[in-house]
């Protein structure tokens, strides 16, 4: 009975919820990504039946990376509102840069990211010096996701940490004012309100 108690990201399903975000809401995001798939279309052509590593396999393996720092960010901003409950003087995350609060470093030394960045390394080594140039569109889209992904990831979690830690942590009390600040930063950062930010919703990528 316990199995149905824990819940899982489905990636397909969190990837189409960030992108469709990202097109609305990232400045240059829907041209980062036309040309990403453009590139990816050419490495089709390109590589043929030919690579040991097939450019779907590389797709997929990009997206497998985001995926594990969407994950790992989430759990993050899940464990960054208990610890504010406990301590809200030492664990205010606000005063200190993305990075610090997001362990990009860590993030990056995880399984899931690791096996990924194995086979795109391997895709990369195939490539002649020139079809590597010819994959700058690619570096960007990725820079995009990497940049924003995790960011709207932890600020979900926290916001979705609310409502759980209530139901389980006798006295836990919601920190609205400090979650209300953690929304207008974001939203600050990627240049939108709040009400536009609000749209983002990864639940539907949660399967039981």
């Amino acid at each position: 009975m316990f199995d149905t108690m824990f819940l899982c990201f489905e990636k397909e399903k969190m990837m189409t919820e960030l992108i469709s975000f990202m097109n609305k809401y990232t400045e240059g995001f829907l041209e980062s990504r036309k040309n990403y798939i453009e590139c990816i279309n050419w490495l089709k052509v390109e590589l043929g039946d030919t690579a040991v590593v097939s450019v779907e396999e590389f797709d997929t393996a990009i997206h497998d990376a985001i995926c594990s720092d969407l994950k790992y960010s989430a759990y993050l901003g899940f464990k960054a509102n208990l610890d504010y409950f406990n301590n809200p003087v030492a664990n205010n995350f606000l005063k200190v840069d993305f990075e610090d609060y997001l362990r990009e470093g860590t993030a990056h030394r995880l399984p899931e990211y690791e096996a990924a960045y194995r086979k795109i390394d391997a895709f990369y080594n195939q490539l002649t010096p020139d079809q590597k140039v010819a994959t700058d569109a690619i570096t960007d889209y990725e820079s995009h996701l990497e940049t924003t992904g995790p960011k709207l990831a932890h600020l979900w979690a926290f916001k979705r940490a609310n409502e759980f830690y209530y139901s389980v942590i006798p006295g836990y009390c919601a920190p609205s004012a400090f979650t209300y600040a953690y929304e207008h930063m974001v939203a600050e950062y990627m240049g939108i309100t709040l009400t536009e930010l609000l749209e983002l919703d990864f639940q539907g990528a949660l399967a039981i």
